[in-house]
């Protein structure tokens, strides 16, 4: 996001405007379920749960760990697989794919109240560049706590 942000300041240089997120987007909770942020106060809301109070140190955000500002210390490898309310299941090749998905889904099912969730095991790339199988919601959410536990 900020090297988006920082190619678009370069692209536009003239322009005193400034770029804005467009809402609805998904984040990954710690428990690997799909969360859909519709509005700014649902946005702040989430920063406050993930900063625990601490300020947001640069370049630390992953992608795919739980986003820019998070306190997450490693990357989801794609492809994952999705798992839909209505049961059907489909593998998201990245970041993007998964976020076509699930508006497509959505779009489809307007009606429905669960949401989708990401399928285990999946695996991650840590820090360190070693990689991770984690099996569960469960690990997936012991992994995120440790890392900002470490931070």
């Amino acid at each position: 996001m900020a090297t988006a942000l920082k190619d678009w300041r370069e692209a536009n240089p003239e322009n005193e405007g400034h770029p804005t997120l467009v809402l609805p987007f998904d984040v990954i909770s710690m428990d690997g379920e799909i969360i859909t942020i519709a509005t700014l106060d649902e946005l702040k809301a989430l920063r406050r749960l993930c900063h625990f109070g601490r300020p947001h140190r640069p370049g630390h955000g992953r992608p795919g760990g739980g986003g820019y500002g998070s306190c997450s210390c490693f990357e989801i490898v794609f492809p994952v697989n999705i798992a839909f309310p209505d049961g059907t299941t489909t593998a998201a090749a990245g970041q993007n794919a998964l976020k076509t998905l699930i508006r497509a889904w959505r779009q489809a099912n307007p009606g429905s109240t669960e949401r989708p969730e990401i399928t285990f095991p999946i695996t991650v790339t840590l820090e360190d560049g070693s990689t991770l199988t984690v099996e569960s919601k469960e690990a997936l959410q012991e992994l995120k706590e440790s890392c900002r536990e470490d931070n």
